[in-house]
């Protein structure tokens, strides 16, 4: 019966470790849209965003894309389509709140942070003590889906258009499937000749 629980054991722990190397990353997505404002904005300026929340490193690399908005100042002679600021926010859909994180205008990414303003893309990486708050002040709102991406423009000085950040619906890698038919397979014969 002993060799059967270290048997046991092992096969949970196996799978307890893997487990826990896929559960570092974690993958959100926001569309960015002037009817997600508070109140809602009358705009044909869309977005998008891709988030990687690493929670061993504590970091969230940003990838946001902009259709119809200017980024800087020289991509229309339209002054209203320029974006004056790119913040992170923590309240839920429906509901303002306060930045926690500034993309553009203010600036907290120091150290890696890119602007394509011809493209319509930001990328960059939220870490270490960056922020009006650090990532990990707000890393329950985020996992509670409450937190936004806003940009604002000068035609909408409190938000042209707003993406709410979600967490994509985690589905178990095959491998630790695998791991686990194999872990089953190895105990089952074990265990019958045991009895």
């Amino acid at each position: 019966m002993m060799k059967f629980s270290r048997l046991v054991f092992c096969a949970m722990l196996c799978l307890l470790l893997a487990n826990q190397a896929k559960a570092s990353l974690i993958y959100f997505d926001a569309l960015l849209s002037g009817n997600q404002e508070v109140p809602s904005v009358t705009t044909s300026a869309v977005g998008s965003g891709m988030f990687i929340l690493d929670t061993v490193a504590m970091s969230l690399d940003y990838d946001i894309s902009i259709i119809g908005l200017d980024l800087d100042g020289s991509q229309s002679q339209d002054v209203a389509d320029d974006v004056t600021g790119i913040h992170f926010h923590s309240a839920p859909s429906g509901a303002n709140g306060a930045m926690a994180f500034g993309v553009l205008n203010p600036n907290h990414d120091l150290d890696d942070r890119l602007i394509d303003p011809i493209l319509g893309t930001i990328t960059g990486t939220w870490d270490g003590v960056e922020g009006l708050t650090t990532l990990s002040d707000n890393i329950a709102q985020l996992m509670a889906n409450s937190f936004y991406i806003n940009v604002h423009t000068l035609a909408s000085p409190a938000g042209e258009i707003r993406g709410q950040i979600i967490a994509r619906q985690q589905i178990p890698e095959p491998n630790i499937l695998w791991l686990l038919a194999f872990a089953v397979l190895l105990i089952l014969p074990r265990a019958r000749r045991m009895r």
